[in-house]
């Protein structure tokens, strides 16, 4: 596959023919981009565009046929897309499996209408950015959705973690730097996404070792919980993962920098039970870091 990251489009689409068109793109804060250099694109499958802010409704209408070959789009951080540019995408981008996006100010509900969409990012900063994509996708997209990261979740109401329990095939769920809904009664209503393997819940504060250890128990297929600056998660929980890993004959792997878990935790499980790992460096996995309170 073609690749190009971490450079100007203009720059490349004007170099040497013969280097080809490529397949993936990856560009971040490009001023010069417009719907001359998209329209060139037509072999591209993954296309990151974050915060590139040139971008506008305009620019897809115009490319839109040459992107009708995406599987990946990224458009994180570009501020001038309106209603319209989701209905587009939505219309002439049939392919698109991995979507990560800002959420808007209005309702993008067409995003649950993207037939082959399996995996959603969600970049949400401010509260009158609009979730109501969520409730779409739990009424459209429960059988088929296996990926669901919200970036600074701390706006996620009640309903929306009932919502997003009726995603029945995630694989991945990722929320952050929630103190209000992710807590051990939002754990329990996780507990009903059996196809579980990977969650991350970094600076959930409100989150203990009862709640962790309920979901653990109820999703059969967890294996990997990132859960960093989780103050409330201690070596109790690791010596009860340690028995639920023992009788499941399931190995675990937590990410628990600045949790209640220390070195000491670790070693212990590590010299009991080899199906544990835990890993105390600072990954950041999904973290704003602007948004972790001290």
């Amino acid at each position: 596959m073609s690749s190009v990251q971490n450079t100007q489009l203009s720059d490349y689409l004007h170099a040497d023919a013969a280097a080809g068109q490529p397949e993936s793109l990856s560009l971040v804060n490009d001023c010069n981009l417009h719907d001359t250099y998209l329209k060139n694109l037509r072999q591209i499958t993954h296309l990151g565009l974050y915060d590139c802010n040139v971008i506008n409704q305009r620019c897809f209408m115009e490319a839109r046929d040459s992107l009708k070959t995406l599987r990946s789009l990224d458009i994180r951080g570009i501020d001038a897309l309106n209603p319209e540019f989701y209905k587009t995408i939505a219309k002439h981008c049939p392919r698109i499996e991995v979507l990560k996006m800002s959420c808007p100010k209005f309702s993008c509900n067409r995003v649950a209408l993207m037939p082959k969409l399996k995996h959603l990012e969600l970049l949400h900063r401010c509260k009158n950015e609009s979730l109501s994509v969520i409730a779409a996708l739990a009424q459209l997209k429960a059988n088929y959705l296996e990926g669901l990261v919200i970036s600074s979740g701390k706006f996620l109401t009640l309903q929306h973690i009932e919502q997003i329990s009726k995603l029945k095939k995630l694989k991945t769920l990722s929320i952050t730097c929630n103190d209000k809904t992710i807590n051990d009664e939002g754990l329990v209503k996780f507990g009903k996404l059996k196809e579980l393997e990977e969650l991350t819940i970094s600076a959930c504060k409100h989150v203990t070792n009862k709640g962790l250890v309920y979901l653990m128990r109820s999703c059969p297929k967890l294996q990997t919980v990132y859960m960093e600056y989780c103050e409330r998660v201690s070596g109790d929980f690791i010596k009860e993962a340690v028995e639920i890993a023992r009788g499941d004959k399931r190995k675990f792997t937590f990410y628990a920098h600045a949790t209640a878990v220390d070195e000491f935790d670790r070693l212990q499980s590590f010299a009991t039970d080899s199906l544990i790992n835990i890993d105390l460096r600072f990954t950041g996995h999904n973290l704003e870091m602007e948004n972790v309170e001290a």
